[in-house]
Order: C-alpha cells, then sequence, then structure tokens
C-alpha cells in the first residue's frame, strides 16, 4: 500500500481517510508510515516534533481499534481492498471479478473452482 509506488493514489487516500474516519493529518501520517518511514522521518517532512507524530498514530490506534503498528497496515488494506470491491468505488477494482450483487468477488470464485482463478 506504499503511497509512492501508484498502488495507492491520492485520491484513494482520501477515500479510505473519509471512510474510517481519519483526519486530513492523519491521512498524510499513515500514508508516510504505509510507504515505510518511520516517525522521526515523517516528523522532519511534517515539520512536526516526532512526539505529535505519535500522538497521532496513536489516536489512529484508538480510533481503527487496533493495538500495533502491524495491525493498523493490516486495516488500512482491508479496507483499501473493501474499497476497490464496492460497487460504485472511485477506485478501479484490483480484481476483473470487481464485487457485484450480494459481494461476491475473487474469494467465492477460488472456493467453487481453485483451479479456475
Amino acid at each position: 500500500m506504499a503511497a509512492g509506488n501508484g498502488l495507492v493514489g491520492a485520491s484513494a487516500w482520501k477515500e479510505l481517510g473519509r471512510r474510517l474516519g481519519l483526519s486530513p493529518r492523519e491521512v498524510q501520517i499513515v500514508c508516510r508510515l504505509c510507504a515505510g518511514q518511520k516517525e522521526s522521518a515523517i516528523a522532519a517532512d511534517l515539520n512536526l516534533s516526532t512526539r505529535t507524530i505519535h500522538t497521532h498514530v496513536e489516536g489512529m490506534h484508538q480510533k481503527l481499534g487496533v493495538h500495533n503498528g502491524a495491525a493498523l497496515l493490516a486495516r488500512l488494506f482491508a479496507a483499501f481492498l473493501a474499497l476497490t470491491a464496492s460497487p460504485g468505488s472511485p477506485l478501479p477494482p484490483l480484481c476483473p471479478h470487481r464485487a457485484g450483487a450480494g459481494g461476491v468477488g475473487c474469494l467465492a470464485d477460488y472456493r467453487e473452482n481453485p483451479a479456475r482463478v
């Protein structure tokens, strides 16, 4: 989900933030975390203290109901996948079998016929 590799663009981050209830500053921070930056580098990039960045990260943990950085990234990835699978999503699907009626997508296709997927 690194921001700089083109997988998740600015519009995707904005929509993820909106759906997860993150502030624009939290989106800036989590985007950089997903790109592999440490809190100190993020602080330098945003002209903030490392403590301020850490406070934002702790707030996101609490807001998203996670307890560590790995769980935060997993929650973001799950939200991103759900967003790409949603009918009418502003994002292109990661899979050509974008969820349609009933939310069926590639996982269901795989369960029915693993050789086909």
